[in-house]
């Protein structure tokens, strides 16, 4: 049974609508904050508008970078790891860690980090799938955040990536 809590907030902004419902029965509350952003044409759509390409372009020397380390830091685990192999096979070679975790290099994530500083090395960003931007990402989490660059920040190249993996045929 929802209980709908009346709110005095209405007049916070025409454009904003406040809502609690109460759930007694279910034990727990709903709050909803919607508000309405009327469509906006940019005035000079040549410089603000900002592609996913031209984003990755921007700080494709960083990408690079921290696809290197993370196929270096993948490659020195394993080969610290060689004695306490578990499985291997075509697609992967599993491990256990000192700590008692396990950890496995998968083959396929290695040859598409290679893949990816070919295509970015080459500037052909446009042929970026999927499987290179989840590989992106990983490597990009264990990095410094870098300085922004041309008004584009880091979480604007992480949200790139993710659009990446978004796209439709990739």
């Amino acid at each position: 049974m929802a209980r709908k809590i009346p709110s005095n907030l209405e007049n916070v902004s025409k454009k904003s609508e406040l809502n609690v419902e109460v759930f007694v029965d279910n034990k727990y509350s709903k709050f909803t904050h919607s508000f309405k952003i009327p469509f906006k044409i940019l005035e000079d759509p040549i410089t603000t508008h900002r592609t996913t390409f031209s984003v990755i372009d921007t700080f494709s020397d960083v990408i690079i970078d921290a696809l290197e380390k993370r196929m270096e830091s993948c490659m020195d685990m394993l080969n610290r790891n060689l004695f306490n192999v578990v499985e291997s096979n075509e697609h992967h070679v599993m491990f256990k860690k000192e700590n008692g975790s396990y950890h496995s290099f998968n083959h396929a994530s290695f040859r598409i980090m290679q893949e990816a500083i070919r295509v970015i090395d080459e500037r052909h960003i446009d042929r970026l799938r999927r499987s290179h931007y989840d590989q992106i990402i990983k490597a990009l989490y264990w990095i410094e955040k870098p300085e922004q660059r041309n008004n584009i920040s880091f979480g604007n190249l992480i949200s790139a990536c993710a659009e990446g993996m978004l796209t439709p045929l990739r």
